[in-house]
């Protein structure tokens, strides 16, 4: 029986039925065979985009599934979001409740310092960051609070996790010295140049401080 034989009401329940339970919870399904099979490090390409670009018929239910997919992954606790690694080991995945999700901007060498003292984080995309905002889904961000929260149940020695945090500090502190003396300028003129660099010292020095 053709589609056409169908009242617009069957038609209407069918397509809502797809569109929020079949095709999110295939899609979803299909990442971590991908991940194990294809061997897909690029996980994010085989995300649907965040705007479905659909011409005619309803753009409803193609606009609301990437949000419907990335439910199903919180939901179902699948381990396809990639964990930074400390060194250029094989791409590793774990599941959202297990990682620190961290913002597309947050500085590469902070995240791989933080990894190499025990801390999981994963760097999405500023888009499926948005999603998992759009979506509700719960998740713990990267921030000073939770990173020192991480350190604290940190399997790795504390006298490691100490000369990681230390050399970044140190790295951090070294720019401010830098940024300084390349200026030459009297503090109010140099503000708008040092204080982003200080922020982040003095985040990542409370980190240290109190793990």
């Amino acid at each position: 029986m053709s589609p056409s034989h169908f009242s617009p009401s069957i038609l209407v329940a069918w397509n809502r039925l797809l569109f929020d339970t079949f095709i999110p919870s295939a899609w979803a399904a299909l990442l971590p065979i991908l991940l194990k099979k294809d061997g897909l490090t690029s996980i994010f390409e085989a995300w649907p985009p965040s705007r479905m670009s659909v011409q005619g018929g309803d753009t409803m239910y193609w606009n609301d599934l990437p949000i419907k997919i990335l439910i199903v992954i919180a939901k179902d606790k699948l381990a396809v979001w990639p964990v930074i690694a400390p060194s250029s080991s094989d791409p590793a995945f774990s599941d959202l409740d297990s990682l620190l999700v961290a913002s597309e901007t947050d500085d590469k060498e902070t995240l791989t310092t933080l990894a190499l003292a025990g801390v999981s984080i994963t760097q999405p995309p500023g888009w499926v960051k948005g999603l998992l905002l759009d979506a509700g889904v719960d998740f713990v961000l990267l921030t000073p609070d939770s990173a020192h929260q991480a350190l604290l149940v940190s399997s790795f020695p504390v006298s490691l996790i100490h000369k990681y945090l230390m050399n970044l500090i140190q790295s951090i502190e070294g720019c401010i010295k830098a940024g300084l003396t390349a200026l030459g300028t009297g503090p109010n003129q140099s503000d708008s140049f040092i204080s982003p660099i200080w922020e982040e010292f003095n985040t990542y020095y409370w980190i240290i401080s109190y793990s």
